[in-house]
């Protein structure tokens, strides 16, 4: 690894700059670069089998996790998001706000670690299944209590589609979330 100090400003901050050679698996081999790439420095770039990728680019991949189990698991988050704002408004206007920001606040500041690209706060996997269950449970309830009957069925098919689908990350994060697999 060549590192490079640039200008007298960054001379405080070393960016490494390499590029991974081979076949873009865990026996990639790091080579320092010739410094003829237009790269920033810092980035990693990926070469092997004709194709070159930055690293910073690559798609969060999530072993327990597919693309459909995700993207139901969003829509069922944007569903309760959406309802039960809705259901409270029906007690008092005032609760809109406080069922908002608990809502949306709470599943997107904890988060466990190897689930999620970006982490605020890291918590234990079965509290992050908790929090998702329970806006599994908003959205079905929510649903049946402010929409017609049609959409609550619905929203409650979806919502069975998300955890029929989510059953192996469930699993993970109910024992503790390992990184390794076993």
């Amino acid at each position: 690894m060549e590192a490079r100090l640039r200008g007298a400003a960054s001379r405080r901050q070393e960016k490494a700059h390499f590029v991974l050679v081979g076949d873009l698996s865990d026996t990639a081999s790091e080579v320092p670069d010739n410094g003829n790439r237009d790269d920033a420095p810092g980035s990693i770039t990926m070469r092997g089998v004709g194709i070159e990728k930055d690293a910073k680019k690559l798609p969060f991949e999530h072993p327990f996790d597919t693309p459909l189990s995700s993207g139901l698991r969003f829509l069922v988050e944007v569903i309760a998001w959406v309802a039960g704002p809705w259901a409270v408004a029906q007690q008092s206007a005032w609760l809109i706000v406080p069922a908002i920001l608990i809502l949306v606040g709470l599943p997107s500041m904890f988060s466990t670690r190897g689930d999620k690209r970006q982490i605020i706060v890291a918590t234990p996997g079965a509290l992050r299944a908790l929090l998702e269950v329970a806006l599994h449970v908003v959205a079905i309830t929510a649903a049946w209590l402010v929409w017609p009957t049609w959409l609550a069925v619905a929203v409650t098919v979806v919502v069975v589609a998300a955890l029929a689908t989510g059953i192996p990350r469930m699993r993970w994060l109910i024992r503790g979330a390992p990184l390794t697999i076993d």
